[in-house]
């Protein structure tokens, strides 16, 4: 009950995050932005149409389609998401800073409705919309998520070229671009690490290391080479952002000639960095 109230109201301050930046940022400077929200935009410049009601009409026939195809515990936490991002952009609406530097709410709406956009998905609801669209899609057409947020979001730009302008249609692929970056900064989270593996005819020196100097973890792995077919133990062990240089700098001190891959490495859980949910 606790896990779910916290997520409840993360999501919460994710939707008053995006609706504030929405507003704020984008609105005022009839900017537009990728998915749903890109085309509720376009709707109100032409109209006066409310964005948030779009945003719930849009939503209400894909949420029962996604409640008749994946059940209640799919759509559960999205119609949440849904009504606290309609109603977050209509509590905002009247907050408004139009400018004439259309580059600084292009960056800065991408900034904040990207990180009110983080957080509603990674406490598990979505803003509807094209997440339900792109997974129908998917299950019966075969068509990958991705490309279909990426075609979705060009059509939406392209869209907005053709009505306000190439200048507008620029600016808001920024919005779009930063929005997208921040958003997988906030769900892989700030904590994400690194993950090394490490071959060596040195293992335990370099176990040593890492258990005693650097205080992490690590697992050997049994392993054989492809030309010799010799038998040869692997290293894996994943540290903070802030220690591969460490861990890079003792194993080549250790041996000069170990062969190092080092890569990103998000959603860690275990003893030295997120607990289990």
């Amino acid at each position: 009950m606790k896990k779910q109230l916290q997520a409840g109201l993360m999501i919460i301050l994710g939707s008053l995050l995006y609706g504030f930046g929405f507003n704020y940022f984008i609105a005022a400077n009839h900017l537009a932005e990728g998915g749903v929200s890109g085309l509720a935009l376009l709707f109100y410049y032409a109209t006066n149409f409310p964005v948030s009601y779009f945003i719930v009409l849009v939503n209400i026939p894909l949420l029962l389609i996604g409640w008749y195809l994946w059940g209640l515990s799919f759509v559960g936490k999205s119609i949440f998401g849904v009504a606290a991002t309609a109603l977050s952009i209509e509590l905002c609406s009247h907050l408004q800073l139009p400018v004439d530097n259309l580059l600084l709410p292009a960056l800065y709406g991408g900034l904040v409705t990207g990180a009110g956009l983080g957080l509603i998905i990674r406490n598990g609801a979505t803003t509807g919309g094209t997440d339900i669209i792109g997974r129908i899609l998917n299950q019966f057409f075969g068509i990958s998520m991705g490309r279909f947020y990426l075609l979705f979001d060009m059509g939406v730009l392209i869209l907005t070229a053709a009505i306000h302008g190439l200048e507008i249609a620029l600016y808001s692929l920024v919005t779009v671009y930063v929005a997208s970056k921040i958003v997988d900064l906030v769900i892989d989270g700030l904590d994400a690490a690194k993950q090394a593996i490490i071959i060596s005819p040195k293992t335990s020196e370099i176990l040593n290391f890492i258990i005693k100097d650097m205080e992490r973890g690590a697992t050997v792995l049994n392993g054989r080479g492809g030309y010799l077919a010799n038998p040869t133990d692997v290293i894996l062990c994943v540290v903070s952002r802030n220690q591969i240089f460490r861990l890079r700098k003792g194993v080549s001190e250790i041996d000069p000639q170990a062969f190092i891959i080092i890569s990103n490495a998000y959603e860690i859980y275990g003893d030295g960095f997120r607990e289990h949910k």
